[in-house]
C-alpha cells in the first residue's frame, strides 16, 4: 500500500465518459455472476462499461462513476471491476478466503420493488501499454437462490412516478503524474 504525501498535479491527456441509460436484467443463480452487456448497441456483446484508448503507455487512468442496480430480496449486490473480461484484482478486496472479492456493494431492501442502489466506482490504474481495452463490470448477489438482477431500473418498473429510470456513468481520466 502506498500513500501520496506531497503531489504536484499531473497533465490530463484524455477524458472518456459513457453515460448508459439502457435497462437490462438477468436471472443469476446463487453464487453466480452476471457480466452485463449494453443492450441494443451497434456492436453486439459490448460490455457494460466503456472502451478506453490510452494515449501513452506510461500514464495512469482514474476510473470514476457508478452503476445503478437492483435485486429484490437478494440483500447485497456486489460489483467487480473488470478489464477485457478479466477481474482487475488490484481493484478488489483481498484476504477473501471463501468470500467474493469485490470493488463495492450496495443493499436492496427486502420486499420493495421501487428501490435501486448506486454502486460506486473509484480506481486508479497504472498502464503498461497504450493498447485500447474495455473497462466494465460484473455483478453478483448474496441470495442463496436464483434472483433477477436489474440495471438502471428497479424490479417493479411500473409506469408511474413512484418508479425511476436511471443512468450508470463511467468516466476514465488519463493523466501523466
Amino acid at each position: 500500500m502506498s500513500y501520496v504525501k506531497n503531489s504536484t498535479g499531473g497533465k490530463i491527456l484524455a477524458v472518456t465518459q459513457a453515460i448508459i441509460d439502457r435497462v437490462d436484467s438477468q436471472s443469476v443463480s446463487s453464487g453466480g455472476t452476471w457480466n452485463p452487456t449494453i443492450p441494443n448497441v451497434g456492436s453486439a456483446g459490448q460490455y457494460f462499461g466503456l472502451t478506453v484508448s490510452p494515449i501513452r503507455a506510461d500514464s495512469k487512468i482514474l476510473f470514476q462513476g457508478f452503476v445503478m442496480a437492483s435485486c429484490p430480496d437478494a440483500g447485497t449486490i456486489m460489483m467487480i471491476l473488470r478489464k477485457d473480461g478479466s477481474d482487475i484484482t488490484e481493484a478488489l478486496g483481498t484476504n477473501v478466503s471463501s468470500r467474493r472479492p469485490c470493488h463495492s456493494a450496495g443493499y436492496t431492501p427486502s420486499g420493495t420493488t421501487a428501490s435501486c442502489v448506486s454502486l460506486p466506482i473509484n480506481y486508479l490504474m497504472p498502464l503498461s501499454s497504450a493498447t485500447p481495452f474495455e473497462f466494465h463490470i460484473e455483478l453478483a448477489h448474496e441470495s442463496g437462490s436464483t434472483r433477477t438482477m436489474y440495471i438502471n431500473r428497479s424490479s417493479g418498473d411500473t409506469d408511474n412516478n413512484k418508479f425511476g429510470r436511471y443512468v450508470s456513468v463511467f468516466t476514465a481520466t488519463e493523466f501523466l503524474s
